[in-house]
């Protein structure tokens, strides 16, 4: 008999995008960028699968789920969790750069 994937595993394989951190050029000043993404069904909503930010730019996630999840970004393996409605909230500066992962648990 076929075992089933929890549901919390289903939400991991469904909801990947990443963050892609660029060297950026001589001249470039660093930006303050914001993503607001919202959760819902077990899907990002209205978002690109990739997000693009010049090397040390201040990134700041607004996250809102419509469940309990935790929000995950790998390289920097900074996580936060979040409550359902309840918006949550993760800056950092992209001192790596490189394309990095994100996972929602």
């Amino acid at each position: 008999m076929p075992k089933t994937l929890p549901a919390y595993w289903l939400l991991f394989l469904a909801l990947m995008g990443a963050i892609i951190v660029a060297s950026c050029g001589s001249g470039d000043e660093p930006e303050e960028v914001t993503f607001d993404l919202k959760i819902a069904d077990r899907g990002i909503v209205g978002s690109e699968p990739e997000m693009e930010v010049k090397q040390d730019d201040t990134v700041t996630f607004s996250i809102t789920s419509d469940e309990v999840a935790s929000f995950h970004l790998h390289g920097y393996d900074h996580e936060i969790e979040l409550e359902p409605n309840m918006p949550g909230r993760l800056s950092l500066t992209a001192d790596i750069a490189g394309s990095f992962p994100i996972t929602i648990h």
